[in-house]
C-alpha cells in the first residue's frame, strides 16, 4: 500500500545563498548580520533525483559575485528577477543549509547553549540542515499538517 499523491503540479526548488564572500568590498568574518539570496531550480517532470540535483547545484553556483553586483546594479533588477518568486500554481520547496555557522559557539556569560532554535517562524514546505550540537547533523521539515502526514506515511512505508 503506497502513498497516494495529488496531481502533478509545477514545482520550484529554492535555495538560500550566503552571498557575504561575493560581496565587493569583501566582508570581515567578524560582521554582524545575515547576506543572503535565493537560488531557483526549476525540476521538470521527467527529471530524475541526479538532474534535480544538478539544477540546484547550478542555480547555487549562479549567484556569484556577478549576480551580486546586479544586486546592486539598479532599480529593475528586482522586476528583472521577480521569477524566482513562486507564482500561484507552483509549489515552492525551500533548502537552506546552516551547517558550519558556529550557533553553539555562542556565550552570554551564561554557558554555551544545549540547543538552539530557529529563532523566527520557519518557511513553509522548507528543510532547514543544521549542526546537532553533538554530533551530526540535525534536519528540520516545515510542512502543513496534511503534507506532514503524507510525508511521514511515505518515509515509513519505504523502510518496510
Amino acid at each position: 500500500m503506497g502513498v497516494r499523491s495529488e496531481p502533478v503540479k509545477k514545482c520550484a526548488l529554492l535555495h538560500l545563498v550566503n552571498v557575504r564572500a561575493q560581496v565587493d568590498p569583501p566582508m570581515s568574518k567578524h560582521n554582524f548580520g545575515n547576506v543572503i539570496w535565493q537560488s531557483r531550480a526549476n525540476p521538470g517532470a521527467g527529471d530524475d533525483g541526479a538532474e534535480v540535483v544538478r539544477k540546484m547545484r547550478d542555480a547555487v553556483n549562479a549567484v556569484d559575485g556577478g549576480y551580486v553586483a546586479g544586486l546592486k546594479g539598479g532599480d529593475n533588477f528586482m522586476e528583472e528577477n521577480a521569477g524566482l518568486v513562486c507564482d500561484e500554481g507552483v509549489v515552492c520547496l525551500g533548502f537552506t543549509s546552516l551547517v558550519g555557522f558556529p550557533f553553539h559557539e555562542v556565550d552570554f556569560e551564561f554557558g554555551k547553549p544545549v540547543w538552539v532554535g530557529l529563532g523566527w517562524f520557519p518557511l513553509m514546505n522548507t528543510v532547514y540542515f543544521r549542526d546537532a550540537n553533538f554530533g551530526g547533523i540535525e534536519v528540520l521539515i516545515v510542512l502543513s499538517k496534511h503534507d506532514m502526514e503524507k510525508f511521514q506515511e511515505s518515509f515509513f512505508m519505504s523502510k518496510l
